[in-house]
């Protein structure tokens, strides 16, 4: 199962830097056609958000599907298939977060694509994508699980690939991720959005 638990991480954290990296200069990128038709500011990186979303329903979604129908119990893979969504619900909401948040920052900061650059790399090598976060050094384990994916994909390796039946302390750890740093984004987001138009 190592190649299907490589697949789950990388898909994570795929869907994760595709969708920020994407969201973090449309705001600057559409700045002229934002001073001269007044739309919602916010309607460009939910949007990127969204295609994304798109995507990992049609891509991933179908294979994750199949493969917890062959490792579940006949029982339990009604419970796991239908469960699946609530830690990619979480990966949306945190990536919808961070997309927010650089977003606010780019709009003053126009050399934070290069910064973001290392924090993707950081995230992606403190993320369990290729060993299982048991492996870890019980002393290193908290700073691990200070990462926001961890519980993500932990949560989506359970139910996929685990057999057992859905982890509701891994899928509640991922939503409150996902609602803490999707609600940071957004205050962040509308704090700063009155000084957008000036900068554009």
């Amino acid at each position: 199962e190592y190649i299907l638990a490589a697949f789950t991480g990388l898909a994570v954290i795929h869907f994760y830097g595709g969708s920020t990296a994407q969201a973090l200069s449309s705001i600057v990128g559409n700045g002229s056609l934002l001073n001269k038709v007044k739309l919602p500011v916010s309607v460009f990186p939910v949007s990127i958000i969204i295609a994304n979303t798109f995507q990992l329903s049609v891509g991933m979604l179908p294979l994750l599907v199949i493969v917890t129908i062959f490792l579940s119990p006949n029982l339990s893979s009604l419970i796991n298939i239908l469960t699946i969504p609530l830690p990619l619900l979480a990966l949306i909401s945190i990536s919808m977060g961070i997309g927010f948040f650089t977003i606010s920052l780019y709009v003053f900061f126009r050399d934070l694509p290069f910064f973001y650059e290392l924090v993707q790399f950081f995230l992606m090598m403190s993320s369990p994508i290729f060993y299982p976060a048991a492996i870890v050094d019980p002393r290193i384990r908290p700073l691990l699980e200070l990462n926001p994916l961890y519980p993500v994909i932990e949560s989506l390796r359970q139910i996929v690939l685990s057999g057992n039946s859905p982890d509701l302390f891994l899928i509640t750890r991922a939503w409150l991720s996902g609602i803490i740093i999707l609600g940071i984004g957004w205050a962040c987001f509308n704090w700063l959005r009155p000084k957008f138009m000036d900068l554009l």
